[in-house]
């Protein structure tokens, strides 16, 4: 599994998180995740839950799936990092 990009963009009220999840492997296998925000001092502002497009279903091996998570709340203008933790398979971390 790898994480290929992660895009945001603002929405009404909050944020949108878009990641891109590829299955490397040879077999498919289902994976849930959250999502991270973090200030310009590395301070915790925003914690939500992915949500695959493929709902609970394994990714298949060599596709891409695409996680969603939507941030509600207005972040004051800044540098934020935003971190996406992928688990799969038997608790196995993807992260960037």
């Amino acid at each position: 599994m790898k994480i290929t990009h992660i895009d945001s963009q603002a929405t009404p009220g909050g944020w949108g998180f878009n990641i891109f999840v590829k299955n490397e492997g040879n077999i498919h296998v289902p994976a849930t995740g959250i999502c991270l925000v973090m200030d310009e001092k590395n301070r915790l502002v925003g914690r939500e839950n992915l949500f695959s497009s493929i709902g609970s279903n394994p990714i298949l091996p060599d596709e891409t799936c695409k996680y969603t998570a939507s941030l509600k709340k207005t972040l004051p203008k800044g540098t934020y990092t935003v971190t996406a933790r992928l688990y799969y398979g038997r608790g196995r971390l993807v992260e960037e």
